[in-house]
């Protein structure tokens, strides 16, 4: 006969945490979402390409960043001179 268990147990599933799972080097990320079929032809681009989508957009990304950083240390060195004009 059969055995039944006595214990209750939950009716959903128990999915893995992947957030906790994530060993990359850097907890930031920069994303944009995207429709389904733009996602669908992006990664048939990069299969067919032999690549991942990440690493085909990693030029522009870091295209991006490098104008960031350059606008950020020319905002700042004009706010330190309007500081030392001011004082």
């Amino acid at each position: 006969m059969a055995e039944t268990s006595t214990t209750a147990t939950s009716g959903r599933r128990h999915r893995p945490d992947w957030q906790r799972r994530e060993v990359r080097a850097s907890p930031k990320m920069v994303a944009r979402r995207v429709t389904t079929d733009d996602h669908a032809v992006l990664k048939r681009f990069a299969e067919a390409n032999g690549t991942a989508i990440a690493e085909m957009i990693a030029p522009a990304v870091d295209a991006l960043i490098e104008q960031a950083r350059e606008f950020c240390q020319d905002l700042d060195s004009q706010q330190q001179d309007s500081h030392a004009r001011a004082s």
